[in-house]
């Protein structure tokens, strides 16, 4: 069931990471898998964003950082959405 749930196929991976705030904030992370549609990543320490945060993901895999949605969170981890397009926004 779990599988009907994905998309896109997800690719685990591990590497550094850092989420980008809107203020200009940076959160050093881990990111944890890829898939054409987002990424999910360690929850960083002192993070209390909600599900609908925008901000930017990077990465050694990813290059430059890339706006983001955040569309479900664990403890330990952070689902995000890659905004095709909307690269200006966050």
């Amino acid at each position: 069931r779990r599988s009907e749930a994905r998309r896109e196929k997800r690719l685990r991976v591990n590497a550094e990471a850092i989420l980008i705030a809107n203020g200009g904030g940076e959160l050093p992370s881990r990111l944890c898998d890829l898939s054409r549609g987002g990424a999910c990543v360690a929850a960083p320490r002192g993070y209390a964003g909600a599900v609908g945060d925008r901000l930017r993901l990077g990465s050694t895999l990813l290059g430059a950082p890339r706006p983001v949605r955040l569309v479900a969170r664990s403890p330990r981890r952070l689902h995000f959405a890659f905004e095709y397009g909307a690269a200006d926004a966050a």
